[in-house]
């Protein structure tokens, strides 16, 4: 796993109201993360998520870095428990593409001929990405419980790495000075068997 990928992803974070898999179509989600990396703001990430009757969940996202920096575009298509296809657009143009089946996917980036990469991947999951963790979610066994493990692509580096995820604890909170209340799951999440995140 490279160093970029382990710097990239080492920070805490929450994900809730994301839909899950499901056998029905569910009404589209959308809303936006902020990445920080101390005190300072790096990546505001807007995304929408549908539930098509077919099964087949498609998620776009705009990432706009803070300060300078090309706005960019990712747009993942999954079908059930695999990942079907993704791009990703750098200030608007087409950087990098990759279409799976029969257990490899095809990448496409710009100015490079098209490569080949083996893979048992069962969804995307790119730094900073944040959105795409409900491909990962989405996938884990409630009944069966305990730890968990899948394989995840990134796309930038064109590798699959491991992933184990264990669902640790259900709390509610009330907002602060609201009668809302929020209901969240806790999961802890290990990435190539170093870096650990707590969901």
């Amino acid at each position: 796993m490279t160093r970029r990928f382990l710097c990239l992803t080492t920070c805490l974070f929450l994900l809730f109201l994301l839909p899950v898999y499901a056998q029905q179509p569910q009404p589209p989600s959308n809303g936006t993360f902020t990445t920080h990396i101390g005190d300072r703001l790096v990546m505001t990430e807007s995304y929408r998520v549908t539930s098509r009757p077919d099964g087949s969940m498609p998620a776009e996202a705009e990432l706009m870095p803070a300060g300078a920096g090309p706005k960019q575009k990712f747009v993942t298509l999954a079908l059930k428990t695999r990942p079907e296809s993704f791009s990703v657009d750098v200030g608007g143009v087409k950087a990098l593409e990759g279409k799976f089946g029969n257990g490899v996917v095809k990448l496409n980036a710009a100015g490079q001929p098209e490569r080949e990469v083996r893979t048992k991947a069962t969804m995307v999951l790119e730094n900073l990405v944040w959105h795409q963790f409900i491909f990962l979610l989405g996938q884990y066994d409630h009944a069966q419980g305990g730890r968990q493990n899948f394989t995840a692509f990134l796309p930038s580096q064109g590798v699959e790495y491991p992933i184990s995820l264990e669902y640790v604890s259900a709390q509610t909170y009330t907002l602060k000075n609201r009668a809302t209340m929020v209901a969240t799951r806790r999961y802890k999440m290990v990435a190539a068997g170093a870096l650990v995140l707590d969901l």
